[in-house]
């Protein structure tokens, strides 16, 4: 709808008030991107944000056999993080817990028992097959979906048709090579993943929050800090 040279609403990428112009390279741009323009767009847009929280889940998936956890993460700077795992019962439910509040890297993996004086990539290397978002954020090596999309020829690096996931308009990329099959689903809204399968898993995002400020005690885990608070009352 145009309205004195102005159009209100640019098609799927929702902006408001761009002149007629505008909105057409808008569409241009989104309809010629190609897998790898959007893949680079998607490791800036995490670069550019100072925090990351989410809520999802990942189906996992061998032979017959199908069972779904789930997950929530929270990241901040200075390899600030917390990220809690339920597992299904799968014989048996548990919830495992990582987090740094900037002080040290901890985790508890079902157990009252804490363990401490952990690293980034050690202690995050337990949630890669629950969450590949750790491994974005933090630019490691261990679970990051854009190492599948690196191995393999070009032509076996594909877009397809755009699909929704949730509320969300999605891009796809897929890598095709038999070796090393990945697909993403990437939010055209703001470059950031909603769903990614590989590796006999598809993990799902959603409840998406950046730039927020958050305290020390934001990362920590409740039971943690209750244990803080009636230590310090």
């Amino acid at each position: 709808m145009f309205i004195a040279g102005l159009i209100v609403l640019a098609g799927p990428e929702n902006v408001v008030g761009l002149r007629a112009q505008d909105a057409i390279k808008i569409y241009d741009n989104a309809r010629n991107l190609s897998a790898s323009d959007i893949l680079d767009r998607v490791r800036l847009a995490y670069a550019s944000i100072s925090s990351y929280r989410d809520t999802g889940w990942t189906v996992h998936q061998y032979q017959e056999d199908a069972w779904t956890n789930t997950f929530s993460e929270l990241f901040g700077p200075r390899n600030c993080y917390r990220v809690e795992v339920i597992t299904a019962p799968h014989p048996f439910s548990r919830t495992n817990r990582f987090w740094c509040d900037g002080l040290e890297h901890c985790n508890q993996m079902g157990e009252p028992t804490i363990f401490h004086d952990m690293d980034l990539a050690g202690n995050l290397i337990s949630v890669a097959a629950e969450t590949s978002i750790p491994a974005v954020y933090f630019l490691l090596q261990w679970g990051n979906p854009f190492t599948s999309f690196k191995l393999g020829p070009d032509a076996e690096l594909l877009r397809k048709s755009d699909e929704i996931v949730g509320e969300e308009s999605c891009y796809v990329v897929a890598r095709t090579t038999p070796a090393h099959p990945a697909t993403l689903w990437i939010s055209r809204r703001d470059f950031l993943i909603r769903r990614c399968k590989a590796n006999g898993r598809t993990e799902t995002h959603e409840n998406i929050s950046t730039n927020e400020q958050f305290h020390t005690a934001d990362y920590l885990p409740l039971s943690v800090n209750q244990k803080i608070q009636k230590l310090t009352k």
